[in-house]
């Protein structure tokens, strides 16, 4: 469960940033729209076939910060695995998070033939300040 003030930071427009560790035990980070849901769980979203996408199968290792939009002093960090992912509602939660982060109705960006998948993570440990 993640604290009131990752809450806040997850659920504003701050970029986050995802860290992932690939085959060979490299870290790939890469920024993120993220979001929390009614549920109270950490989630964005991504193109199968991404670097992101690979490296995330349920149970996989996975961490996400985030810095306040107020104050870049204050962050939230969540540490934890991949939960679950939702390839039935990609299409939506991008659509979602373009909302969020740009204004729109449906996410701009879309490529012909990509599927979409929401990844859910499970928090093992949260640093915040």
């Amino acid at each position: 469960m993640l604290s009131e003030h990752a809450n806040q930071i997850f659920r504003s427009t701050a970029m986050a940033h995802l860290a992932v560790v690939d085959a060979k035990g490299v870290p790939h980070v890469t920024p993120v729209w993220a979001d929390v849901n009614e549920a109270g769980e950490l989630w964005f979203n991504t193109a199968v076939g991404r670097v992101k996408d690979r490296y995330l199968q349920v149970g996989d290792p996975v961490a996400v910060s985030a810095t306040s939009l107020d104050n870049p002093y204050e962050y939230a960090q969540v540490r934890g695995k991949v939960r679950e992912r939702r390839l039935e509602s990609g299409d939506a939660d991008i659509d979602a998070l373009a909302r969020k982060y740009m204004g729109v109705d449906s996410y701009p960006l879309r490529q012909e033939g990509e599927q979409r998948v929401t990844i859910i993570i499970e928090p093992t440990s949260t640093t915040e300040r």
